[in-house]
């Protein structure tokens, strides 16, 4: 159902139906991608309805994990300040945009691997729901660059939105 749904999906495991907590926190990851960033307009309403917070995420990938990158101590650390640098000022627009709709705001970016690093943001942030868009990917191309939507929905006990953008559908 994850990589064919057309319309946003909420996913609520079974243990967590016996009391619906408050929805306070909401985090938001996103890869510095236009389509990762399909969730925020499900999310800004979403938030500002139960006056919740948003914390928008981005985990930049440990550059060894790339095939083919093989750099000296310097140059992976000038790449990775990059890397961050430009996921920060990601998030930082990302932000001015939900704040500007009246929902409150903060980001965070960390060096990790995706799904480890949005599970431990979730803990880390005292997150009730995680919200965030997927390419829709199968077969070979979920193989070679992975899903983390499917990693979080799969090791995360807490509520998982997820939206699939129409560019996907489409095949863009």
């Amino acid at each position: 159902m994850l990589h064919n749904t057309h319309c946003p999906l909420l996913l609520v495991r079974p243990d967590a139906t016996e009391r619906a907590p408050a929805i306070e926190k909401i985090l938001v990851p996103l890869d510095g991608s236009q389509l990762s960033l399909a969730v925020l307009p499900f999310i800004k309403e979403t938030a500002k309805a139960l006056g919740a917070s948003l914390v928008l995420f981005h985990a930049v990938a440990p550059v060894g994990t790339f095939p083919g990158v093989e750099m000296g101590a310097a140059s992976v650390g000038h790449l990775l300040q990059g890397l961050e640098d430009q996921a920060q000022q990601f998030l930082r627009e990302a932000v001015k945009e939900v704040k500007e709709y009246g929902v409150d705001a903060s980001y965070a970016v960390v060096i990790g691997f995706p799904v480890d690093s949005v599970i431990r943001a979730a803990e880390d942030t005292g997150a009730d729901l995680i919200a965030l868009s997927t390419h829709g990917r199968s077969g070979l191309g979920r193989a070679v660059m992975g899903s983390v939507a499917d990693g979080v929905v799969r090791r995360i006990s807490l509520p998982c939105l997820i939206v699939r953008p129409p560019e996907v559908e489409k095949g863009s």
